[in-house]
């Protein structure tokens, strides 16, 4: 995965303290305004992706490649549109069940602290957690539908100093799982929640800072992580990838670039990858997300970096299809 993405999904998350609630209120727009986002011409200020489910959208924060301030777009199946809820920063994303909200870690433009927000209701809410995510560390989020809470996923700096770590938001705070097993220390891995078999899945990320992702595959069983032995496995030494759970077909879809311009597309039914054949080849980009849209009952694919103008694809289930 592109290292540029440690001010969005990668975090530097620092001591929280108690406090009184800060209310970013929401800029009035009249409609949300139809069109693509625009392309992220600075991949450190990627943008993140997330189904709402209180909003019922399929939501992206990021930032414009104008003037670099934060926005949020949602999807309506066949376009993105401008939302009226200017978001306080880009970074993580997760949906909290909760607090049936969706949250954002977002680095601090000064002083690189990191702050936590909640969006519900149309505005986002300042959180202050008397425990935070170990500082330096660069987590990954992901919502866990079956247990209502968050999982995070991270590790910091020198790998043999600083190991991976795995901490769950229970709502209002943080709380460092003591896993029995961890998957080797990395960094920038791929999470997503697998309906079919209830439990959240992870997948590759650098091993020991070595620059190109790994291709095994972990599940987490609510207490520790397991790891997946199947029989056949996507290319090792992945420049980059991505993986989204496809509820229509109940699969785990993973999308990689292998060397130069090799793009591959694989399926995990839960106990082993296949890979696809589309005939559509989604182009080689530097980063991109993928998240279920409960609302359209699409998988959507989001290319947060581009050369000219940033693409959407979902996945059929056998073909990606280009939407905007």
């Amino acid at each position: 995965m592109f290292k540029g993405l440690a001010a969005s999904a990668a975090l530097l998350l620092v001591a929280g303290c108690n406090g009184p609630t800060t209310v970013f209120q929401s800029q009035t727009i009249s409609t949300p305004t139809a069109g693509s986002p625009s392309p992220r011409a600075v991949p450190n200020l990627a943008g993140e992706i997330v189904y709402d489910e209180s909003r019922h959208q399929l939501l992206l924060v990021g930032s414009g490649d104008a003037d670099f301030k934060p926005e949020m777009w949602s999807w309506d199946g066949h376009r993105w549109l401008l939302d009226p809820d200017t978001p306080p920063g880009v970074g993580s994303l997760a949906y909290d069940r909760a607090t049936s909200s969706s949250i954002l870690v977002s680095q601090h433009s000064t002083d690189a602290t990191m702050q936590m927000w909640q969006l519900k209701n149309g505005d986002w809410s300042e959180s202050h957690p008397r425990t935070a995510l170990s500082q330096y560390y660069q987590f990954v989020t992901v919502g866990d539908p079956a247990a209502g809470d968050v999982l995070a996923f991270g590790g910091c700096c020198a790998q043999t100093v600083a190991p991976s770590q795995t901490w769950i938001w229970n709502g209002s705070d943080w709380t460092e799982a003591q896993a029995r097993v961890m998957p080797s220390n990395r960094l920038y891995v791929h999470l997503a929640y697998d309906v079919a078999i209830g439990h959240i899945v992870l997948f590759g990320g650098d091993v020991n800072s070595s620059g190109s992702g790994a291709n095994d595959l972990w599940i987490w069983d609510g207490s520790t992580w397991v790891a997946q032995h199947p029989k056949t496995l996507p290319p090792s030494d992945l420049a980059n990838s991505e993986i989204g759970y496809d509820a229509a077909h109940k699969t785990i879809v993973l999308l990689l670039r292998s060397g130069k311009s090799d793009v591959e597309t694989w399926t995990w039914d839960g106990k082993d990858w296949s890979r696809q054949y589309p005939t559509i080849d989604v182009p080689t980009r530097v980063t991109y997300r993928m998240a279920w849209d409960d609302a359209t009952q699409q998988l959507v694919l989001y290319d947060i970096v581009s050369a000219s103008v940033s693409q959407t694809y979902i996945w059929t289930g056998t073909d990606w299809q280009r939407m905007a």
